[in-house]
C-alpha cells in the first residue's frame, strides 16, 4: 500500500501535463469556483522527463503455462511480437494497419470458420525508445490451441511476406 500512496502522491504533486474534463449539466460560475478550491492549489510548474529503466521484453519465445481446474475447460492464447522501430506517425499507423489487418484475416479463419472470438492490436511507442508491438490473444477449448495457433502463425507470416514490419 505504501508503493501506491507513494506513486499517488508523486503523481498529484505535479499537474502540469494534466487535462481536466468536466461533463455534465453544471453552472460555469460554481464550476470554476470549485476548480479554483480543489485544483488551484496543485503545483503545475515542474517539467517531468522520461526515465528509462531499461526495462525490455525479454528476446526469443517465452512460453509460459498457468493451469487451473475450471468448471467448463478453458485455453486462453497470447501472442505477442515486439521489436525496436523508430517511432514516427507513419510507422504507428502501419503498426494499427497491420493490427486491424490481421484482425480481419482473424476474424475470417477463427471467428467464422472455428467459432472462436480473436482480439489483435498493433501500435509503435516512442518511449523510453522506439518500438513496435502486435499482440493476438484468444480464448478456445483446449483441444483446439495448437490448431489455431497454426493459423494464427499462419497469417503472420503471409503478412511478413507481404512486406509489413512485423
Amino acid at each position: 500500500m505504501e508503493g501506491t500512496k507513494s506513486a499517488y502522491q508523486h503523481r498529484i504533486a505535479n499537474a502540469s501535463d494534466f487535462t481536466f474534463v468536466f461533463v455534465g449539466d453544471f453552472e460555469e460560475e460554481k464550476l470554476l469556483d470549485l476548480v479554483k478550491k480543489y485544483l488551484g492549489n496543485i503545483p503545475a510548474d515542474i517539467t517531468e522527463k522520461v526515465a528509462d529503466h531499461q526495462m525490455r521484453p525479454k528476446k526469443g519465445i517465452a512460453k509460459v503455462h498457468v493451469s487451473e481446474e475450471m468448471e467448463t475447460p478453458q485455453t486462453t492464447v497470447s501472442v505477442y511480437f515486439n521489436g525496436k522501430i523508430p517511432y514516427s506517425k507513419e510507422s504507428n499507423i502501419e503498426a494499427y494497419m497491420v493490427g486491424e489487418l490481421l484482425n480481419k484475416r482473424y476474424m475470417e479463419r477463427i471467428r467464422e470458420e472455428e467459432s472462436y472470438g480473436v482480439s489483435v492490436g498493433g501500435d509503435v511507442a516512442s518511449v523510453p525508445v522506439g518500438n513496435y508491438s502486435v499482440s493476438v490473444d484468444f480464448d478456445c477449448n483446449p483441444d483446439k490451441a495448437g490448431e489455431l495457433l497454426k493459423i494464427v502463425y499462419a497469417e503472420l507470416e503471409e503478412t511478413r511476406k507481404g512486406g509489413r514490419f512485423i
